[in-house]
């Protein structure tokens, strides 16, 4: 995994939307729609958007996994 040190942001390893694509198992334009939601902060350094790894991880732990969910067994009456 590549992280970049930001000078001025130290003490956070910071990733880009490609990293947390892959981290996350969804696309970059999913990611962006989590960003949208307000789910996870980017931070923009020129005309890249950046994540806190520890962020990402945390948000990852806590999301229910992508796809549809499993069917439900038929309820007996």
């Amino acid at each position: 995994m590549k992280t970049v040190k930001l000078p001025g942001l130290e003490g956070h390893d910071w990733i880009d939307s490609r990293e947390v694509a892959r981290i996350l198992g969804i696309s970059q334009d999913s990611v962006r729609m989590v960003v949208k939601r307000r789910h996870l902060r980017a931070h923009k350094i020129g005309s890249t958007s950046v994540f806190d790894l520890k962020e990402v991880q945390r948000y990852a732990e806590r999301r229910r996994p992508p796809g549809r969910p499993a069917k439900q067994p038929a309820k007996k009456r």
